[in-house]
């Protein structure tokens, strides 16, 4: 294989694989409670002391934290943050500052939300949607929504994007909520990455470097020839 080809397809492997790196610290809650900040109380994951509304824990399961709440585990690995939302809507339940971005690159924002209220012996309210915005210098910006979460246990994803316009930015996740009972929620899988191509964008990419080391490569071999007596 030629050097050029050989390099195209280095990039193609090693560039997802660089920009997929996860600039949120500990977005899977496996390190507990750090690595965020956050509006609300915590409390030390132990039985039933989760039920004053504005409080969170970090913990393996919810229903270990509140009588009515159903046994609903992490997404993934062991811990999840478990939150009896505030009644005050401009309240973050979790705030990071984010680094290491690049001025005017696009991000993508992920995470996973369920509601955990309530056990079978209790009706289900469905849970407000939870928002995420970024912003510095005071104007925060609105990137994503969970929507209504409402199946009790049913782990449910939610996106967004941003292009950066410094090199660091706070994130923060609230309820848009203004009544307390049964908002009561989880959190898990937080992430912001650097946005990946297009498949067709690395591939019209990868086309123009061939295209440009044919012709440098042609150009070296019709160029003049030495002849020697």
């Amino acid at each position: 294989m030629h050097k050029p080809l050989i390099l195209l397809a280095a990039l193609a492997f090693a560039s997802p694989s660089l920009a997929a790196t996860n600039l949120v610290t500990n977005g899977g809650f496996e390190a507990g409670n750090s690595g965020f900040t956050s509006t609300y109380n915590y409390v030390a994951p132990n039985a039933n002391l989760m039920v004053p509304e504005n409080t969170y824990t970090v913990a393996s399961n919810a229903a270990n934290q509140h009588p009515s709440w159903a046994n609903v585990g992490a997404f993934a690995g062991n811990n999840f943050l478990i939150a009896n939302g505030s009644s005050k809507s401009d309240a973050p339940v979790w705030m990071q500052i984010i680094t290491g971005l690049e001025i005017g690159r696009l991000y993508d924002f992920s995470a996973m939300a369920v509601n955990v209220c309530c056990n079978a012996s209790y009706g289900g309210p469905n849970v407000s949607p939870l928002i995420i915005s970024i912003g510095s210098n005071g104007t925060p910006q609105t990137i994503a929504t969970s929507g209504v979460l409402g199946s009790t246990g049913t782990w449910t994803p939610f996106t967004g994007s941003f292009v950066a316009t410094s090199t660091s930015t706070s994130l923060s996740i609230f309820t848009d909520v203004s009544a307390a009972s049964g908002n009561d929620f989880g959190l898990d899988e937080i992430s912001v990455t650097a946005a990946v191509p297009e498949p067709a964008t690395w591939m019209m990419m990868m086309l123009g470097m061939a295209g440009v080391g044919f012709s440098l490569r042609r150009k070296t071999q019709s160029g003049p020839r030495v002849r020697f007596a």
